[in-house]
């Protein structure tokens, strides 16, 4: 594996060097180099000629494509003792071409000219890049926890890239979290139940090369439509599309990639790139299956309010070829875990955003949470409400005393759930 496509993409690495007067150097710690896009390598009567849901992004992506085979070996590799994260990032630049479409943020659709180091909306162009590499930084450290990935996880790397055993002024909830068995459990439990992790030779736990593929190839896309250029407009024929009308903007960002993985997949290589079977892995887990978990831990509504949107989607996909089980809902999670993990834009601090900033028991919960929303491949929303509710009662700490009943009992364990939270 080397570090270069057998087509070089219009783009190339830099580091984000900020100006003093407009970007705080702490805002720049912990950033992998950056990346933009030459203008001049990207075949803009492409873009210019219409008839394109998203002709930007098409004429970015023209005649590329994902080295599925060297996709499959950073698969393999990435729980290998020698295999280093300077290498993973360095192969998913070089294999996965959406990554590069993030070299468009800060661009003026105006001039189409780039306003890289500046802040807007209250962050750094380029900030969504850095966090999709903390998501995928998240995948190598979770599948290497026997390794080195509590180590990167938790403290991040030192300059050349190699996982610190302790960061100085780390905080006492980073130390606290490295520490904690509990949650490092959870993690092993969800990865094996989504097939990321498999049952090898003896005790040992291997990657299943399929699905962390998948995981890695959802991961690439899926932020890619918050650089607003690419937003897509919804095409003629497919109009209507899930409430927006012909000629409009698709501006949510998740309903725009499953606008464009559903109906115009070609347009992503990675994704176009991948047999059906995996097409289909990453499709489910973006389609829509997407809930507050925080609403769920905290049973802040009833079950339909809460579950209604995931059960609508576990529905309608199950009238399709291809029932949707607790591998995929594990998969989802994963996802949904691994995007948190790198919600700050500097991945090479570690997964600051679970290790030092969101409460140890409030993630605790979100994990416990995970088996319950499992059952909804088979259970109704109001069956695993209920089910999630009185298991929190009876494990409820100090202990609560016998499950109540009666017209009140609906509301005293969701009262539980709500401020055990705070």
């Amino acid at each position: 594996m080397g570090g270069c496509v057998a087509i070089p993409l219009p783009c190339k690495n830099t580091t984000l060097k900020g100006e003093d007067e407009t970007i705080q150097p702490a805002k720049m710690a912990g950033r992998v180099p950056g990346v933009t896009v030459s203008i001049e390598a990207v075949q803009m009567e492409i873009a210019q000629k219409g008839g394109s849901p998203s002709p930007l992004l098409e004429a970015v992506m023209a005649g590329r494509s994902m080295d599925t085979e060297w996709a499959r070996a950073i698969a393999k590799n990435i729980a290998k003792p020698d295999y280093t994260l300077g290498q993973y990032f360095q192969d998913l630049m070089a294999t996965f071409p959406e990554l590069h479409l993030f070299g468009l943020e800060g661009m003026s659709a105006d001039t189409m000219e780039f306003k890289r180091d500046f802040l807007y909306g209250g962050r750094v162009a380029g900030d969504e890049f850095q966090r999709t590499i903390g998501a995928f930084f998240a995948i190598y450290w979770l599948v290497r926890q026997s390794v080195d990935g509590k180590n990167g996880f938790c403290h991040g790397v030192d300059d050349t890239w190699r996982p610190l055993a302790s960061r100085e002024g780390e905080s006492d909830k980073c130390r606290a979290f490295y520490g904690d068995n509990t949650i490092w459990k959870h993690f092993q439990d969800l990865m094996i139940d989504a097939g990321i992790l498999v049952q090898g030779s003896g005790s040992k736990l291997e990657v299943d090369c399929e699905t962390t593929l998948a995981l890695l190839v959802l991961t690439a896309l899926h932020d890619v439509m918050k650089v607003s250029l690419l937003l897509p407009v919804v095409q003629p024929p497919d109009a209507p599309y899930r409430g927006y009308l012909k000629s409009e903007v698709v501006g949510d960002h998740d309903m725009a990639i499953f606008y464009l993985i559903e109906r115009y997949p070609e347009l992503l290589p990675s994704l176009s790139s991948l047999k059906p079977d995996l097409q289909s892995s990453v499709r489910m887990v973006l389609s829509g299956l997407a809930f507050n978990n925080g609403w769920f831990v905290q049973a802040e509504a009833p079950p339909g309010a809460v579950l209604r949107g995931i059960k609508a989607a576990i529905t309608s996909q199950n009238k399709s070829d291809r029932k949707l089980t607790k591998r995929d809902l594990s998969l989802y999670f994963v996802h949904w875990l691994t995007d948190l993990a790198g919600a700050e834009p500097s991945p090479l601090l570690g997964c600051l955003k679970l290790t030092s900033q969101l409460p140890l028991p409030v993630l605790k919960s979100f994990m416990e949470s995970v088996k319950y929303i499992q059952q909804l491949a088979d259970r109704t929303e109001t069956e695993v409400m209920e089910s999630y509710l009185k298991d929190r009662w009876r494990n409820a700490q100090p202990p609560m005393g016998p499950l109540p009943s009666g017209p009140e009992a609906l509301a005293k364990t969701r009262l539980l759930c709500i401020f055990g939270m705070r």
